[in-house]
């Protein structure tokens, strides 16, 4: 009976239908499956990102905002920026996770889902666009209370002047940019990476601003070398003496460090900026040293790498002589027929030109001497914008402007090391041989550097000492502060940082024992 009925009802057309149907139900639903694997989830799609993130959620907990924000949904997906859309089909996979049925509730989460969606809008040159999802981020930040979290204000909370910055830049609002990237960190003087990472975009600025001035200063009193890019920034704004000033405190320093192993580049380019400013005596001093060390290295079988480097400065810094003892024809003649300097400070060459330009005859304006100073400004800026308009094209770069969630147990976990005074475990018992005590800190350099900081503080508090030099050395995973312990006197206005300054700043992230015991006890 049964083979007849469906003898008939195959004859009708009615019996496989429904088989065939499912069959192709099954291979559409494995084929959809396959796809949704192959393109991955909306997250991915639209920063790369599952729609867990571990740290994210790490931080929600240390600060007790899983009760306001929510639990995580489980991981089921692992990071894949290779997934990440560009342009207008990423905000499209953004605006569908931001906004509408499928929108993500949790506000850890949100935010850099909100960032994802302006740097796609930046992709897609939408610029305006850009700047309102990252007002849209500020606030629902602030909606849930994490804007102002001094953890969230040097991570995640980055991000929002990052973005903004490189989105004002774009539009031609260089001032706006600046502004932008380096207002957030004014605030945090002593906590190196922000300062490191923020960007002053001074190369599309022809002045130098007091917020980008201030940042330079501390970042040279952190790490001794960034003195060398303040200087080169005051050579950009005419300012040489105070260009040398920055450089024979670099030099100071290094002579402390390791007065055997001087490098004649130093000299040489301190050599020029003294020229430029009229110092005549120790402009000759500084260029005769550099000459004469970078010979004795050589005979000693030492010699340095950069010898054309520091030759080609000197050749500028003799130009400069040239001119000033009379000869401005054959200064002229000598700076012209090099096609590019490239070694000495981009001010000091456009200073150079500047000066020998100034009453030139018609024939003797080519060469270097052919383009006028703000005409090389220009040139530099345009370059180095379409440079970065280029990588806007790889999907890949402005998404670093994303800052992680801080680990905030990575800073609570250095309590009680960082404000150990007696017996530390941080610092040498004894100083070097040239005067300085070795303070280490293992793990990632954003924590790191802060610890380090903060004990060099309250050691110098604890010797009654005003403050301190520091010269930070990141290596691997472990840091180095070379420290010396000083009153401001001692230690001069380039170098001397403040302890108290340091204490107030950095014993929010790393609290001392006491208060960290407060904290977590309001967590339960």
């Amino acid at each position: 009976m049964i083979k007849h009925l469906t003898l008939t009802l195959t004859a009708i057309g009615l019996a496989t239908t429904p088989v065939v149907a499912e069959a192709q139900t099954r291979e559409e639903r494995k084929a959809a499956a396959e796809e949704r694997k192959r393109l991955g989830s909306l997250y991915l799609r639209c920063d790369g990102e599952p729609n867990n993130m571990t740290g994210g959620e790490s931080f929600a907990r240390l600060l007790g905002a899983v009760t306001l924000l929510g639990l995580f949904a489980p991981q089921p997906e692992t990071p894949d920026p290779s997934k990440r859309l560009f342009a207008e089909e990423g905000v499209d996979a953004c605006n569908q996770l931001i906004e509408g049925p499928k929108a993500e509730g949790n506000a850890i989460r949100r935010l850099p889902l909100i960032l994802a969606r302006a740097l796609h809008q930046i992709e897609a040159k939408n610029y305006e666009a850009a700047l309102q999802d990252v007002a849209l981020a500020r606030q629902e930040a602030t909606a849930a209370n994490l804007a102002g979290n001094p953890y969230f204000d040097r991570s995640m909370g980055l991000s929002f002047s990052k973005i903004e910055g490189e989105a004002k830049l774009r539009m031609g609002d260089a001032a706006g940019a600046q502004a932008a990237s380096l207002s957030p960190v004014a605030e945090m003087k002593y906590s190196f990476m922000p300062n490191l990472l923020a960007r002053d975009y001074n190369e599309h600025l022809p002045e130098l601003t007091q917020v980008s001035e201030a940042r330079l200063k501390t970042n040279g009193k952190i790490l001794p070398v960034f003195l060398i890019d303040y200087a080169d920034e005051l050579d950009e704004v005419g300012r040489f003496e105070e260009s040398a000033k920055q450089r024979e405190a670099y030099i100071t320093f290094t002579e402390g460090m390791n007065p055997e192993n001087s490098r004649s580049i130093i000299y040489a380019r301190t050599a020029l900026a003294h020229a430029l400013a009229g110092s005549w005596p120790i402009a000759i001093e500084r260029a005769e040293f550099a000459r004469s060390n970078l010979a004795q290295r050589k005979v000693d079988g030492k010699p340095e790498k950069n010898a054309s480097e520091v030759v080609e400065v000197l050749d500028l810094y003799e130009i400069v002589k040239l001119a000033f003892d009379g000869d401005v024809k054959g200064a002229r003649r000598n700076f012209a027929a090099r096609s590019q300097w490239v070694e000495p400070s981009f001010g000091a060459v456009m200073e150079v030109n500047r000066r020998l330009r100034e009453g030139a005859e018609e024939e003797e304006i080519f060469g270097s001497l052919k383009p006028t100073a703000e005409e090389m400004w220009q040139k530099r800026s345009d370059e180095l914008m379409a440079a970065k308009l280029q990588k806007d094209t790889d999907n890949k770069t402005l998404f670093r402007l994303i800052q992680p969630y801080a680990k905030v147990n990575e800073y609570e976990d250095r309590s009680k090391r960082t404000w150990r005074i007696a017996k530390s475990k941080m610092m040498s018992k004894e100083p070097d041989e040239d005067g300085m005590f070795v303070i280490t800190s293992p793990g990632s350099l954003t924590v790191a550097a802060d610890s380090i900081m903060l004990h060099a503080a309250l050691q110098a508090k604890d010797r009654g000492k005003e403050g301190f030099t520091m010269f930070l050395l990141p290596l691997g995973f472990r840091s180095i502060g070379l420290t010396r312990f000083v009153d401001r006197a001692e230690g001069g206005d380039e170098l001397f940082i403040p302890a108290e300054e340091v204490i107030t700043e950095l014993s929010e992230l790393i609290p001392s024992p006491d208060e960290l015991k407060r904290r977590k006890k309001a967590r339960k």
